[in-house]
C-alpha cells in the first residue's frame, strides 16, 4: 500500500471534517440520486421475486457511511468495509443519529420505508475480503472513485473479483472511476497525457496512475481509467456493464453526446454492472 494512502486512512481529521471538506459538491447528490433510482428498480425487482429477507448491500470503500445511510434509511442492510478506522468511527456515530424516515419525494427520498435496515461497520482491506460470505448481497458499491485508489491493476481486479463473490447471482454492482482524458483541460494534464501516452506504449505497469496532493497529504495516488480500460477489467472480473453516465465537470450527467464523445468530454463515469 502506497504509504500516502496509509497517512490518508490513518488521519482523524480528515474523517472528521469529510463532510464540511466535501460540502457543496455537486457528484455527492447526483450519485445519491442515481443509487435512490437503481434501488427503487430493485426494490421492484426483489418484490417480484420469492426473497423474503430484507436487500442487503456491501459498501466497499463506505468512508464516514454517506452512502449506506441513504440505504438503510431505505430499509436495506448494508455492511460498510473500509480500511479507514476514523472515518468507521463516524459512519458509527452518524448512523446512531435520529433520523426522520417515511416517503418524501419533494427531497428525493423514492423508496424509503417506515423502518430504517442495519448497518454492519468492517474494517478491511478491499483486497482481502474472506471474513464475508459469498454469493449474500444483492448490492455492491465502489462509491466516489474507491477503485481507482487502489494501487496495481491487479489489484483493482482483486477487488472487483471479491466483489463479483460477495454478489448474489445477477447482484449489481455501482462503481465510480476517474476518466484519463480529463487531464486534457489543462496545460498540465496535457503534458501528463503526453507522458503516459508513452508508458502506454512501453507497455508499462504504472500507465495511468497518478500522484497528487490532497488534503494536506502530499503524494496521494489514483489511477484514472479510459472507457476502454475499465469495460474490459469488468468483463474480465465476471461483470456485465447494464448502465452508464458521464459525468460533466460540474459533476452533472452529461446530458447528450456518443460514447466516444462523452469519453473525451467527462471527468469519470458512474457505471451499473451485473454480475453474470
Amino acid at each position: 500500500m502506497p504509504r500516502a494512502l496509509w497517512e490518508y486512512v490513518h488521519d482523524e481529521q480528515i474523517a472528521t471534517e469529510d463532510e464540511r471538506f466535501l460540502a457543496g459538491e455537486r457528484l455527492l447528490d447526483v450519485d445519491r440520486q442515481i443509487l435512490l433510482d437503481l434501488i427503487a428498480a430493485m426494490r421492484q425487482q426483489l418484490t417480484e421475486s420469492t426473497e423474503t429477507v430484507p436487500p442487503i448491500c456491501v459498501d466497499l470503500g463506505c468512508g464516514t457511511g454517506r452512502l449506506a445511510r441513504v440505504l438503510t434509511d431505505a430499509g436495506w442492510d448494508v455492511v460498510g468495509v473500509d480500511l479507514s478506522q476514523p472515518s468507521l468511527g463516524v459512519a458509527k456515530s452518524e448512523e446512531s443519529k435520529p433520523r426522520v424516515l417515511g416517503n418524501s419525494p419533494q427531497s428525493g427520498q423514492t423508496g424509503m420505508t417506515e423502518k430504517a435496515g442495519s448497518l454492519a461497520l468492517l474494517r478491511g482491506n478491499l483486497c482481502n475480503l474472506e471474513m464475508l460470505p459469498p454469493a449474500q448481497f444483492d448490492l455492491a458499491l465502489l462509491m466516489f472513485g474507491t477503485l481507482g485508489m487502489v494501487a496495481g491493476a491487479a489489484e483493482r481486479a482483486t477487488v472487483l473479483h471479491e466483489a463479483a463473490r460477495l454478489l448474489k447471482p445477477g447482484g449489481t454492482v455501482l462503481l465510480h472511476v476517474h476518466n484519463w482524458w480529463r487531464h486534457l483541460d489543462h496545460p498540465t494534464g496535457r503534458r501528463w497525457l503526453c507522458w503516459d501516452v508513452w508508458r502506454r506504449l512501453r507497455g508499462r505497469h504504472d500507465a495511468g496512475d497518478t500522484v497528487h496532493d490532497y488534503r494536506g497529504i502530499p503524494g496521494v495516488y489514483h489511477h484514472v481509467f479510459t472507457r476502454g480500460e475499465l469495460s474490459k477489467l469488468l468483463a474480465a472480473t465476471g461483470f456485465k456493464r447494464q448502465s452508464e453516465w458521464a459525468l460533466s465537470l460540474s459533476g452533472e450527467p452529461l446530458k447528450s453526446g456518443s460514447g466516444w464523445w462523452n469519453a473525451l468530454r467527462s471527468t469519470g463515469w458512474i457505471v451499473q454492472a451485473e454480475r453474470v
